[in-house]
């Protein structure tokens, strides 16, 4: 093992740093799992006010407490306005966890004893009606979704849908993985080239740290964790593991690998949640939720539930009007 580097006290370091001792407070359970499961890593990608660990082809992201939560999130007690670059922290730095710490680069020791889990909140009881309300009053209060990324799948009227680069490529794959859903509660038979086809061209489409069609994806598979077709949402994890590697960044094929065992940020499980249930009362405060998460990565993942639970009243034979 290698030696443990001497911590710089918050109170040595700039403003934005100091704050006292430094501990885990809260964290998603696959994030505590992977802390405790290897003791070597290193700071894998680094941004203002939060920071990912890789072990190995595992990640870990740090932020202070107002950082959400997630599977792979984990909230410290740094201050919220804390910029770890400040704090001494750089790419490619050695991470060690041994004896109750996180030792971080030369500057950060976080104790981890007390760190509290977080897991998604459970399904509420649903039927095809209250999906039915649910999404009927999403359609309502969403006049019209961003205009960036696959946001107008949100909506369930194709002549709503924002036109741009990246609605016009994934289109297709969309309404092919919106006919294996409505396939696979029919019971009816796939044609597993076209559903791998879609996801592989929906993989690493669109700008930024999570492309849109990786979004997309995640938010399907956290919708097809609780609808019951597990042969679907096997397969889709499948052609996800297969190929992401290769066709998006490793960031974002961690949280697809999240999103495959049915977690993902917190506000789309909220906003899922009220949408199972046919809660519209929350729904304006999940939006609201919903358009912080990244440029469009919110929006994104949403589509994928929403189509998800489109396709789900189509094999129910259950219509959603469209809000004109």
């Amino acid at each position: 093992m290698e030696a443990k580097p001497a911590p710089i006290s918050f109170a040595t370091m700039p403003d934005g740093c100091r704050g006292g001792d430094l501990v885990l407070v809260q964290g998603g359970r696959q994030a505590l799992d992977i802390l405790t499961a290897n003791d070597a890593g290193r700071v894998a990608a680094l941004f203002e006010h939060s920071f990912y660990i890789a072990f190995d082809k595992k990640w870990v992201c740090l932020g202070a407490g107002c950082l959400p939560m997630g599977p792979l999130n984990v909230r410290t007690s740094a201050p919220d306005g804390v910029v770890w670059a400040s704090c001494g922290l750089h790419i490619d730095e050695p991470v060690l966890s041994s004896s109750g710490s996180l030792w971080v680069g030369q500057a950060l020791e976080f104790s981890v004893g007390d760190v509290v889990p977080w897991t998604p909140p459970a399904p509420p009881p649903w039927t095809a009606l209250t999906v039915k309300a649910g999404l009927d009053g999403l359609n309502r209060l969403v006049v019209m979704a961003a205009d960036e990324g696959l946001a107008g799948f949100v909506l369930g009227d194709p002549a709503r849908v924002a036109r741009n680069r990246v609605t016009a490529a994934a289109r297709q794959p969309i309404d092919v993985l919106s006919r294996a859903v409505e396939c696979a509660f029919r019971e009816l038979p796939l044609k597993i080239s076209d559903t791998e086809e879609a996801v592989i061209d929906l993989l690493g489409l669109g700008p930024g740290l999570t492309p849109s069609g990786d979004d997309f994806l995640g938010g399907m598979l956290i919708a097809l964790a609780i609808l019951p077709v597990p042969t679907l949402r096997a397969h889709l994890q499948d052609v996800i593991e297969g190929q992401a590697r290769q066709r998006t960044n490793a960031v974002s094929f961690a949280h697809l690998r999240a999103a495959g065992s049915g977690e993902g940020h917190e506000a789309l499980h909220e906003i899922f949640n009220s949408l199972l249930g046919g809660k519209m009362s929350a729904l304006p405060v999940h939006v609201g939720a919903i358009n912080t998460i990244g440029h469009s990565s919110g929006w994104d993942a949403l589509a994928g539930m929403c189509v998800t639970l489109r396709a789900y009243l189509a094999a129910q034979r259950v219509a959603v009007p469209i809000h004109a």
